[in-house]
């Protein structure tokens, strides 16, 4: 359907009900894993691409909104918000009805030593939903309203070194899906504290 996505999603764009100090994982802040609450920034992200179901969708910026991590190794934020959103696969008759795509609020959990899991915050089951309409006078054959669900897996360059980025990536084993069809998840983003602290995942 859409290839390579996400805000991110949020993103994102960008951690879950199982507990990551069960998993052995916590987050460290200039070199403590004791630091209480620290919100989260998000630089802009590298070209972030959803595709499956014959739809591509691809998104030039994910910032969080809300985010932050706790002490042990989880965390959360209220959006994940893509921006600059396009349907790629078949863009001369069918357009995103915005360019914009919002995830609802996620969980951000350090779930080993190098990977985060970004998911939809419980109750919710759903990351985000998108339409993809006819351009004017084209007919679009995949026009319809897609909903995102699943969980998306990062995978975080040098995270055991403390600093002030770490570069993030999806990791394509992400367990996303677009109205139940399996789906490619691409894409990256630098994220950083909004402190500016180093920080890393032990």
């Amino acid at each position: 359907m859409c290839k390579g996505l996400f805000v991110a999603l949020v993103a994102v764009l960008a951690l879950g009900a199982v507990s990551s100090a069960a998993m052995g994982a916590t987050w460290s802040v200039n070199g403590s894993t004791t630091f209480g609450t620290e919100a989260l920034s998000s630089a802009p992200a590298r070209l972030i691409s959803l595709s499956a179901d014959g739809t591509e969708i691809t998104c030039a910026t994910m910032k969080l909104q809300g985010g932050e991590i706790v002490e042990g190794g989880t965390g959360s934020a209220t959006a994940a918000v893509l921006g600059e959103c396009k349907e790629e696969a078949k863009s001369a008759k069918c357009k995103l009805s915005s360019p914009t795509i919002t995830t609802g609020a996620v969980t951000i959990d350090a779930v080993s030593a190098t990977e985060v899991e970004i998911a939809p915050k419980p109750p919710a089951t759903e990351l985000a939903t998108y339409k993809i309409e006819n351009v004017l006078g084209k007919e679009c054959v995949i026009d319809n309203t897609y909903t995102i669900t699943g969980d998306a897996l990062v995978t975080v360059a040098n995270a055991s070194t403390e600093a002030t980025e770490h570069l993030a990536t999806f990791n394509k084993n992400s367990n996303i899906k677009v109205n139940t069809n399996a789906t490619t998840l691409e894409g990256a983003s630098v994220f950083k504290l909004a402190s500016g602290k180093d920080w890393s995942i032990q």
